[in-house]
């Protein structure tokens, strides 16, 4: 799985939301299921929260919206 060490932007933020949309799904209920409040999984997209462990979060978040790139 790529590391993604690098904060988001804001429109990458949202592609990343479209992506679980496109699954059927929602950001929000991948953070429930996975037992992440929403507004700290997007601290850790976005990079108001850059710790390893919001590095990490980041990563799985990212790879499970199914968007394999962000440009």
């Amino acid at each position: 799985m790529k590391s993604f060490k690098e904060p988001v932007t804001h429109e990458e933020f949202s592609r990343i939301r479209a992506g679980f949309i496109a699954q059927g799904a929602s950001f929000s209920g991948w953070c429930k299921l996975h037992q992440v409040t929403p507004s700290n999984a997007k601290a850790a997209l976005v990079g108001s929260w850059n710790g390893p462990k919001a590095k990490e979060l980041r990563t799985k978040i990212i790879a499970a919206s199914g968007i394999d790139q962000l440009d």
